[in-house]
């Protein structure tokens, strides 16, 4: 039995801040006025219904994104609101995952013989709390990462005599940048939570890098049968056996190597995960103390002999061996449209990107262009 003992990783893994949920808000257009006996009647409903599988007709408010082919339904559970005040709060309750301010801000018109009418100028959300697990991160990163990216939003408002209006935001692109990395982190979260049957607490401001590797392995191990993982060096200890001296050559030679299955633990978010077992392979691995354990192997004693191995292509290549499938129960549609959504997400904010760079270097020649893009030599940084 080889002993795999430790690995020391160099994929790139960063520590992601989180909490970047800031304020939406747009002019708005509309034809049609909200009454005030609209909100005399206001009932506060039941928020306790799932938003999985239901009718948007069945909810009090709901954000449409056409463009995405995806709406997120809430439940209106307060309005505050006054004919001497400008504004129209509402508060929103998505399945008590996550909760929102809304504010409609506008002008009551008098008129001399009907009740007066507001006209909506503006209308504004904010975050204002959400749960800790990681399909409310999902999808409260999903609403906010496609409201920003969409060029048109719907707000639909069934409560409200079916009051409707458009609107488009315009959300900083770094925001945007760093939305769209919770989500991709919240959806590996969910399917890991899903997978292996545990409740992952999701950080509320900030993931370490540990927190973001451990996960993306996790992630990996559930949805694919085999993989790559950079890795500087493994350190393992096979026994000073006969049948293990093939392990250390006499020349200190790059030579394949493969491990018996393991057993991969991972801890996310404070808690470890049992990944079950993988067999571990490296296509060429090179003895980074060939000396020394050579010296040791030769000794045929049996006891445990440390070799550091240092791949020569950086990568360990894991098969799953009887580590679980991804498994997502009960996903239902909206939460199927949100995870199918991630590719188009990814490549419509590059396309951002993109734009945001031409707009930079509009009128810029190609010449300086170049000059300002050409990277310097190692000389020349050094």
């Amino acid at each position: 039995m080889i002993s795999v003992a430790e690995r020391k990783f160099s994929q790139p893994f960063l520590p992601i801040n989180l909490g970047t949920f800031g304020t939406a808000s747009a002019e708005v257009r509309t034809e049609t006025w909200l009454k005030p006996d609209t909100f005399q009647s206001f009932v506060h409903p039941s928020t306790s219904k799932s938003v999985s599988a239901d009718p948007d007709e069945d909810f009090d408010f709901v954000f449409v994104v056409e463009e995405f082919g995806v709406t997120f339904p809430f439940y209106i559970t307060d309005v505050d609101w006054a004919l001497e005040r400008n504004e129209i709060k509402l508060l929103l309750d998505h399945a008590g995952l996550f909760s929102v301010d809304a504010k409609l801000v506008g002008v009551w018109q008098e008129r001399d013989d009907d009740e007066p009418l507001f006209n909506l100028e503006s209308f504004n959300f904010e975050l204002k709390e959400k749960l800790d697990t990681p399909l409310a991160n999902f999808v409260t990163s999903n609403l906010w990462l496609m409201v920003g990216l969409a060029s048109k939003v719907t707000i639909q408002i069934p409560m409200m005599e079916g009051y409707h209006f458009s609107l488009s935001y315009k959300t900083p692109l770094d925001q945007l940048k760093s939305i769209f990395a919770e989500r991709q982190l919240a959806e590996k979260a969910l399917i890991v939570e899903s997978t292996f049957g545990v409740d992952l607490h999701f950080p509320k401001k900030h993931i370490s890098a540990d927190d973001v590797e451990a996960l993306s392995f996790a992630f990996s191990a559930v949805t694919t049968d085999s993989f790559e993982w950079m890795a500087r060096e493994i350190t393992v200890f096979p026994p000073a056996l006969a049948e293990f001296a093939w392990m250390v050559p006499d020349t200190p030679i790059p030579i394949p190597i493969h491990f018996p299955t393991q057993d991969v633990l991972k801890t996310i978010f404070g808690k470890q995960i049992d990944l079950k077992q993988f067999v571990i392979h490296i296509r060429k691995a090179l003895i980074v103390n060939h000396s020394e354990a050579r010296e040791h192997m030769n000794r045929r004693d049996g006891s445990p002999v440390k070799l550091v191995l240092r791949p020569v292509d950086g990568k360990l290549h894991y098969q799953r061996f009887s580590s679980p499938r991804c498994q997502l129960a009960e996903i239902g549609p909206r939460l199927g449209r949100l995870l199918r959504a991630g590719p188009d997400l990814e490549k419509r904010l590059a396309a951002k990107y993109t734009e945001s760079f031409v707009a930079i270097y509009q009128g810029v020649d190609k010449s300086t262009l170049d000059g300002l893009l050409e990277r310097p030599t190692r000389m020349e940084e050094e």
